[in-house]
């Protein structure tokens, strides 16, 4: 009960009950600036008031930074495994580049060598397709990192198709029948 009353736990589980939240918070403050206060316990009623309004807004804001910050994290611990060190990348055969930190939040740029296709995750030794799916289903992941994930994720689906990947071998039989074409004596 006292830690209820004290703020306690903010217990937002979803972006959706944030936002209610904060529409709450944002009719109390309308409901309340209506009202002219008509004495000073009114008036001190009405600070008290604004001052419950702004300790909110804070607990709202911050637990919205604390599950976006752990949603970025998540996203981050996917594309950079705890041994990978940019020397790693040098002695990896046919790989160049590294996983970026900074400024692009942590995002995958590893390229194969010579070609600048991002690398197939699984076969670089990254996360499998359950763990990218966990990452772009949780609800605090930003667009910008699910955005990524379901360029990746898509690409991991296709590779795994055996439809379009019989495909893909017929094509290359065709490209390598028309390269070399069969000689009748």
């Amino acid at each position: 009960m006292v830690s209820f009353i004290f703020g306690g736990n903010s217990g937002i589980k979803s972006p959706e009950e944030l936002e209610q939240r904060r529409a709450l918070a944002r009719q109390l403050v309308v409901h309340s600036a209506t009202q002219q206060p008509k004495n000073a316990w009114e008036g001190l009623g009405a600070i008290a008031d604004a001052i419950g309004y702004r300790v909110e807004r804070n607990r709202l804001d911050e637990a919205e930074t604390k599950q976006r910050g752990a949603a970025d994290g998540r996203f981050n611990a996917l594309f950079q495994p705890a041994a990978y060190t940019p020397a790693d990348a040098a002695a990896a055969p046919g790989l160049s580049g590294t996983v970026a930190k900074g400024d692009a939040g942590g995002w995958p740029n590893t390229q194969p060598a010579g070609d600048r296709q991002p690398v197939r995750l699984t076969q670089a030794g990254g996360p499998s397709l359950s763990e990218m799916l966990q990452v772009y289903a949780d609800p605090w992941t930003s667009p910008g990192p699910k955005s990524v994930l379901q360029m990746y994720i898509e690409r991991e689906m296709q590779a795994s198709d055996p439809i379009r990947r019989q495909q893909l071998e017929k094509g290359q039989l065709e490209i390598d029948a028309l390269k070399s074409p069969k000689r009748h004596i």
